[in-house]
């Protein structure tokens, strides 16, 4: 129009307001009847700072003029522009276990010895390439030692199986050690991207220390610490918010299990005690693999019991090893305290069937109890707690009921139609 009118416009930039203005001087188009069509071409050059993908941006051109009468005219029209970036999500899972309880990408029931496979699978659900990938995995806090052993490093592809050049795609650092790692940073080389719709990988095996204790959770968090539409543009990632996720390894649970090891009398049926009898209460504590510290176990006998000053410790076919432990009574209790001094060991042997061992408490049915006579039998609970150093929930507990004859005993185990009186007669008494 220029070449027509002789007319060259003025270019201004506002850039708070993020436009440009062309404008020309004194009329244009007077008594010239003549078409004019002005085409403003320029070009500009998106920046490298973080969009977000298939964000429609629209670009408005509004003209002012002034028509025949001298009146303003505003016309206007716009175009959209459709941002094509990268979009990278991250899901962090075990895979795979010797044990085989895993839901949601979480393992439960673990203990020491157990291999456990750990997945970080980062996609690009973007349109356009991801350039300068990292992707960190905090294996576990500095320190914690509860993961060792790293094994079966590798990267790949979205099925999982097709696995990366390692020379030529990626580079993975492992801190401080394999033995006793902490974190692991795989970076993607300069000239390697993540095209939309594709997918990186990495897999690893690790195995649990003998030091993890029951009910503990691991912690197992991946993110991505940084992509860019372009070789060394913006980061797309707020390192306050970046995309993240973990899998959690749980510890299996303890157990405890009380029952009725043996009784001074065999004329009582099962379960059913005679004032003044001896009974002696089992209790089965069944740990996982690993160490338990300041394991404690709190025996409360049942009312009208009474310690009778003996525990007894069974490790037969225990796989580890037990520390000494001390017993404390407290009689207005009734409560039985065993305190162990040190760790209880549990080899990491993964077999379930040595994780046991045995306490066993002397009590008496009180003959200066109270009893009343009773035309049945008085039931009676014996309840059992155990408690450690870490457990994030309740104590544990165990409970077992017997029967307590005031009067007259059922028919006996033995063979007999004799009705045996539930109380020891005194000396020189006559019935």
């Amino acid at each position: 129009m220029t070449s027509v009118t002789g007319i060259q416009p003025t270019l201004s930039v506002d850039d708070t307001a993020n436009e440009l203005v062309f404008r020309y001087g004194g009329p244009i188009h007077s008594g010239n009847n003549t078409l004019l069509v002005v085409d403003i071409l320029y070009i500009l050059t998106a920046t490298d700072e973080p969009y977000d993908d298939l964000l429609d941006l629209a670009n408005l051109v509004t003209m002012s003029y002034g028509n025949s009468f001298n009146v303003p005219t505003p016309s206007s029209s716009y175009t959209l522009i459709i941002t094509n970036s990268p979009s990278l999500t991250l899901s962090k899972e075990v895979v795979a276990s010797t044990q085989e309880a895993i839901d949601n990408g979480d393992l439960s029931g673990a203990d020491a010895g157990d291999t456990v496979t750990f997945q970080v699978k980062v996609t690009n659900e973007g349109h356009s390439d991801a350039h300068d990938v990292v992707i960190k995995d905090e294996v576990q806090p500095p320190g914690a030692g509860y993961l060792q052993d790293l094994q079966n490093l590798h990267v790949y592809d979205c099925d999982g199986a097709t696995e990366w050049n390692p020379s030529s795609t990626y580079t993975l650092t492992v801190s401080p050690s394999y033995t006793n790692p902490e974190e692991i940073i795989l970076s993607l080389n300069d000239n390697v991207v993540l095209p939309p719709d594709s997918c990186v990988v990495l897999r690893y095996d690790l195995t649990l220390t003998q030091s993890v204790y029951p009910l503990q959770d691991l912690i197992n968090n991946g993110s991505i610490t940084s992509y860019s539409s372009v070789d060394g543009g913006e980061n797309f990632v707020d390192p306050n918010d970046p995309p993240t996720d973990d899998a959690k390894v749980a510890v299996a649970q303890p157990s405890i299990e009380k029952y009725l090891e043996s009784t001074d009398q065999s004329f009582t049926p099962d379960d059913i005690l005679a004032v003044g009898e001896e009974a002696v209460f089992g209790i089965r504590v069944t740990l996982p693999g690993g160490t338990t510290s300041g394991l404690i176990i709190n025996d409360t006998l049942p009312e009208g019991f009474t310690y009778d000053g003996s525990v007894e410790l069974d490790s037969t076919g225990f796989g580890g090893s037990l520390p000494s432990y001390s017993v404390n009574y407290d009689p207005s209790s009734r409560n039985v305290t065993l305190t162990f001094s040190g760790d209880v060991i549990v080899n990491n042997n993964n077999d379930a069937g040595d994780n046991s061992f045995l306490t066993k408490v002397h009590s008496r049915v009180d003959k200066d109890a109270g009893w009343t006579p009773s035309a049945s039998t008085w039931t009676r609970t014996n309840r059992v707690s155990m408690d450690w150093n870490g457990n994030p929930g309740p104590e544990l507990t165990s409970t077992y009921d017997v029967e307590v004859a005031t009067r007259r005993l059922p028919p006996p185990r033995r063979s007999s139609t004799r009705i045996i009186p539930a109380y020891r007669a005194r000396t020189g008494e006559t019935r």
